[in-house]
């Protein structure tokens, strides 16, 4: 059984469909999705499965990758969310981490709450 009954090209194009009546509704103002190479996505392509390769990992990594794409989300909300309370569902850390500089920026730590998926193997940032 699949939590979705439908495929999407990512996270947020998903959230965005089945929230649409909220959206609709006022309750949330949709933002432009940020643009990463499919390959780089939990869904990538079939044109880019190739790319999926140790060496190109390692390559995004050593290239500060995951760093460009946290100044690339920080510079999004920055110059995007103006008012409100903003709120992102990351599939990366890196992407998450853009977020809350951002926002360390704007509000307290008390102000600030990040949800962790507790089955990923990453170290808790709390």
């Amino acid at each position: 059984m699949y939590l979705f009954e439908k495929t999407f090209q990512s996270p947020y194009s998903a959230l965005t469909s089945y929230l649409r009546d909220l959206f609709e509704a006022g309750y949330f103002k949709k933002e432009r999705d940020l643009i990463v190479p499919s390959w780089l996505t939990p869904a990538p392509n079939l044109k880019e499965l190739a790319l999926l390769t140790p060496a190109n990992n390692v390559s995004f990594i050593d290239s500060n990758g995951c760093w460009k794409y946290a100044e690339r989300v920080r510079q999004f909300v920055n110059e995007s969310i103006a008012d409100g309370l903003p709120a992102m569902i990351a599939v990366n850390h890196s992407m998450a981490g853009g977020v809350l500089r951002a926002l360390a920026r704007r509000y307290t730590s008390e102000n600030i709450r990040l949800f962790k998926n507790p089955r990923s193997r990453e170290p808790s940032l709390s």
